[in-house]
Protein backbone atom coordinates (compact mmCIF):
# COMPACT_ATOMS: atom_id res chain seq x y z
CA UNK A 1 0.00 0.00 0.00
CA UNK A 2 1.40 3.28 -0.89
CA UNK A 3 1.98 6.59 0.54
CA UNK A 4 -1.14 7.99 -1.35
CA UNK A 5 -3.57 5.15 -0.12
CA UNK A 6 -2.59 5.77 3.04
CA UNK A 7 -3.13 9.38 3.17
CA UNK A 8 -6.55 8.94 1.74
CA UNK A 9 -7.31 5.96 4.54
CA UNK A 10 -6.19 8.53 7.24
CA UNK A 11 -8.38 11.45 5.62
CA UNK A 12 -11.03 9.42 5.57
CA UNK A 13 -10.76 8.50 8.54
CA UNK A 14 -10.45 11.64 10.15
CA UNK A 15 -13.93 12.86 8.42
CA UNK A 16 -15.58 10.07 9.42
CA UNK A 17 -14.52 10.83 13.21
CA UNK A 18 -15.58 14.71 12.61
CA UNK A 19 -18.50 14.00 10.90
CA UNK A 20 -19.67 11.22 13.95
CA UNK A 21 -18.49 14.12 16.71
CA UNK A 22 -21.17 16.47 15.04
CA UNK A 23 -23.58 14.58 14.52
CA UNK A 24 -23.27 13.46 18.70
CA UNK A 25 -22.81 17.33 19.46
CA UNK A 26 -25.88 18.19 17.70
CA UNK A 27 -28.26 15.18 18.56
CA UNK A 28 -27.29 15.35 22.58
CA UNK A 29 -27.32 19.26 22.51
CA UNK A 30 -29.58 20.57 25.26
CA UNK A 31 -32.16 21.71 22.35
CA UNK A 32 -32.33 18.53 20.90
CA UNK A 33 -32.76 16.68 23.96
CA UNK A 34 -35.79 19.66 24.84
CA UNK A 35 -37.26 18.92 21.39
CA UNK A 36 -37.15 14.92 21.92
CA UNK A 37 -38.43 15.20 25.41
CA UNK A 38 -41.56 17.32 24.48
CA UNK A 39 -42.18 15.01 22.18
CA UNK A 40 -42.70 11.98 24.52
CA UNK A 41 -44.38 14.72 26.78
CA UNK A 42 -47.01 15.79 23.49
CA UNK A 43 -47.11 11.73 23.03
CA UNK A 44 -48.15 10.22 26.41
CA UNK A 45 -50.52 13.59 27.18
CA UNK A 46 -52.35 11.88 24.22
CA UNK A 47 -55.36 9.58 24.43
CA UNK A 48 -56.95 6.98 22.26
CA UNK A 49 -60.45 6.10 22.13
CA UNK A 50 -59.82 2.73 23.56
CA UNK A 51 -57.53 3.77 26.65
CA UNK A 52 -57.20 1.32 29.23
CA UNK A 53 -57.04 2.75 32.98
CA UNK A 54 -53.32 0.84 33.25
CA UNK A 55 -52.30 2.67 29.59
CA UNK A 56 -53.62 6.16 31.15
CA UNK A 57 -51.18 5.13 34.82
CA UNK A 58 -48.44 4.63 32.81
CA UNK A 59 -48.66 7.53 30.61
CA UNK A 60 -49.28 9.60 33.68
CA UNK A 61 -46.56 7.69 35.34
CA UNK A 62 -43.97 9.34 32.46
CA UNK A 63 -45.87 13.08 32.44
CA UNK A 64 -45.00 12.71 36.65
CA UNK A 65 -40.89 12.31 36.32
CA UNK A 66 -41.54 15.66 33.98
CA UNK A 67 -42.60 17.77 36.78
CA UNK A 68 -41.15 18.93 39.89
CA UNK A 69 -42.53 18.92 43.21
CA UNK A 70 -44.21 22.30 42.05
CA UNK A 71 -44.93 23.91 38.90
CA UNK A 72 -45.77 27.40 38.34
CA UNK A 73 -49.03 27.81 36.05
CA UNK A 74 -49.94 30.82 34.63
CA UNK A 75 -53.59 31.69 32.42
CA UNK A 76 -53.28 35.03 31.73
CA UNK A 77 -56.84 35.26 30.08
CA UNK A 78 -58.04 34.30 33.19
CA UNK A 79 -55.70 36.08 35.49
CA UNK A 80 -54.59 33.15 37.32
CA UNK A 81 -50.78 32.17 38.14
CA UNK A 82 -50.41 29.92 40.98
CA UNK A 83 -47.33 27.54 41.93
CA UNK A 84 -49.24 23.87 41.80
CA UNK A 85 -48.22 20.63 43.50
CA UNK A 86 -47.64 18.17 41.24
CA UNK A 87 -49.96 15.58 42.54
CA UNK A 88 -52.46 18.34 41.58
CA UNK A 89 -51.50 18.86 38.19
CA UNK A 90 -51.91 15.09 38.08
CA UNK A 91 -55.55 14.98 39.24
CA UNK A 92 -56.68 17.72 37.16
CA UNK A 93 -54.54 15.77 33.88
CA UNK A 94 -57.02 12.40 34.73
CA UNK A 95 -60.39 14.80 35.11
CA UNK A 96 -59.34 16.31 31.60
CA UNK A 97 -58.36 13.50 29.87
CA UNK A 98 -61.95 12.07 31.00
CA UNK A 99 -64.05 14.11 29.29
CA UNK A 100 -62.24 13.15 26.03
CA UNK A 101 -62.62 10.09 23.93
CA UNK A 102 -59.59 11.13 21.28
CA UNK A 103 -57.02 13.96 22.24
CA UNK A 104 -53.68 14.09 19.90
CA UNK A 105 -50.89 16.66 21.18
CA UNK A 106 -48.24 18.19 19.19
CA UNK A 107 -45.81 20.98 18.74
CA UNK A 108 -45.60 23.70 16.37
CA UNK A 109 -42.61 26.49 15.48
CA UNK A 110 -40.89 25.47 19.01
CA UNK A 111 -38.62 28.25 19.82
CA UNK A 112 -36.09 26.91 22.62
CA UNK A 113 -34.20 29.40 24.66
CA UNK A 114 -31.43 28.77 26.39
CA UNK A 115 -30.77 32.28 28.70
CA UNK A 116 -28.16 30.45 31.07
CA UNK A 117 -27.14 26.89 31.98
CA UNK A 118 -29.89 24.40 33.39
CA UNK A 119 -32.79 26.88 32.31
CA UNK A 120 -35.06 26.61 28.82
CA UNK A 121 -37.50 28.86 27.95
CA UNK A 122 -39.82 27.13 25.22
CA UNK A 123 -42.57 29.38 22.87
CA UNK A 124 -44.14 26.60 20.71
CA UNK A 125 -47.61 26.07 19.08
CA UNK A 126 -49.78 23.67 20.77
CA UNK A 127 -51.47 22.08 18.49
CA UNK A 128 -54.85 20.20 20.01
CA UNK A 129 -56.87 17.51 18.52
CA UNK A 130 -59.82 16.72 20.97
CA UNK A 131 -62.87 14.73 20.92
CA UNK A 132 -65.39 15.15 23.82
CA UNK A 133 -67.41 12.21 24.85
CA UNK A 134 -70.72 14.22 23.57
CA UNK A 135 -69.29 14.84 20.09
CA UNK A 136 -68.87 12.83 16.77
CA UNK A 137 -66.59 15.37 15.32
CA UNK A 138 -62.85 15.76 16.77
CA UNK A 139 -61.85 19.62 16.46
CA UNK A 140 -58.49 20.46 15.35
CA UNK A 141 -56.59 24.12 17.24
CA UNK A 142 -53.70 25.80 18.14
CA UNK A 143 -52.60 27.66 20.75
CA UNK A 144 -49.50 29.98 21.94
CA UNK A 145 -47.87 28.11 24.67
CA UNK A 146 -44.62 29.17 26.88
CA UNK A 147 -43.06 26.71 28.93
CA UNK A 148 -40.08 27.21 31.96
CA UNK A 149 -37.69 24.10 31.93
CA UNK A 150 -35.00 23.61 34.38
CA UNK A 151 -32.10 20.70 34.04
CA UNK A 152 -32.60 18.34 36.87
CA UNK A 153 -30.61 14.87 37.48
CA UNK A 154 -31.23 13.55 34.27
CA UNK A 155 -33.89 15.19 32.07
CA UNK A 156 -35.20 18.62 31.74
CA UNK A 157 -38.29 19.25 34.45
CA UNK A 158 -40.78 21.56 33.70
CA UNK A 159 -41.45 24.02 36.23
CA UNK A 160 -43.75 27.02 34.56
CA UNK A 161 -46.23 26.93 32.23
CA UNK A 162 -48.30 29.98 30.68
CA UNK A 163 -51.20 28.96 28.26
CA UNK A 164 -54.13 29.96 27.46
CA UNK A 165 -57.78 29.16 29.30
CA UNK A 166 -59.02 27.10 25.98
CA UNK A 167 -56.71 24.59 26.96
CA UNK A 168 -58.41 23.83 30.40
CA UNK A 169 -61.58 23.71 29.20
Amino acid sequence: MGDAMRKKIIIGGLLVALLGSAWLFYYFSDRQVIRRQLGELAEVLGKEEQESAIEMAMKLRAVQEMLPRRCFVRIPDRDYGKELEQDLIIRYLIYYRQNYRLLHLSWSEMEIELPSAGRAIVQAQARLERRSNKADAATLQEYAVQLALKKGDDKWLLHGVTMPAALTE
